[in-house]
């Protein structure tokens, strides 16, 4: 092999570690959604994502999720001490219809605790387009993460919906693996699992 051909295989072969090692590089904090997406995050608009809610090892799979919204990169665990509102993580997915009888029970319920009772969403396995449009159609206004490959619904046993329950110090307390079907029974187990009266 010449010395000229053996000199462009070298660059070629740089030239694409290189972009390969951007890419790896950028790819887990990808925060930017896809320009077509910015009506619907706008026709959504969702409160601000937040951060971890749960503590190592209270049974959330320690992950990093982009936000719904494409507004950052949210980890779901911590190993710091959490002090918060109690919380629930809800992990639906546009596809399937427990999750959408569910919703507007979800929405009533964050309509009612205000700012005493956080939700965050977790679109399980779903496109963006779908699950934007999901959240508009629905009312949902609460902040929601991407899980694109489906770890969170995994890690809690598969299949959506999930209704996870985590109290002020980043414990979970309890895993709902059904949909709710009604608001007395969703605002039973808040009370129940939470020890919060909406």
């Amino acid at each position: 092999m010449s010395r000229t051909r053996m000199a462009w295989l070298l660059l070629v072969v740089l030239a694409a570690a290189t972009a390969l090692a951007y890419g790896l590089k950028d790819r887990p904090e990808a925060t930017q959604a896809a320009p077509d997406l910015a009506p619907l995050i706008e026709r959504a608009s969702f409160e601000q994502c937040v951060g971890p809610v749960a503590l190592q090892g209270q049974g959330l799979p320690d992950v990093r999720l982009p936000c719904l919204d494409g507004s950052g990169v949210r980890s779901l665990v911590s190993s710091a001490p959490i002090e918060q509102v109690p919380t629930i993580v809800n992990v639906y997915g546009s596809w399937c219809r427990p999750c959408a009888e569910e919703m507007p029970l979800l929405r009533q319920l964050h309509q009612r605790a205000g700012s005493r009772l956080q939700l965050l969403g977790i679109d399980t396995e779903d496109e963006p387009r779908l699950g934007l449009l999901f959240a508009i159609d629905f009312g949902q206004r609460w902040p929601a993460l991407r899980d694109d490959d489906g770890l969170v619904s995994r890690a809690l046993g598969g299949g959506a919906p999930k209704t996870v329950f985590i109290d002020a110090s980043g414990k979970v307390v309890h895993v709902e693996r059904a949909g709710y079907r009604d608001l007395a029974a969703l605002r039973a187990d808040v009370l129940r699992y939470l020890k919060l009266a909406v």
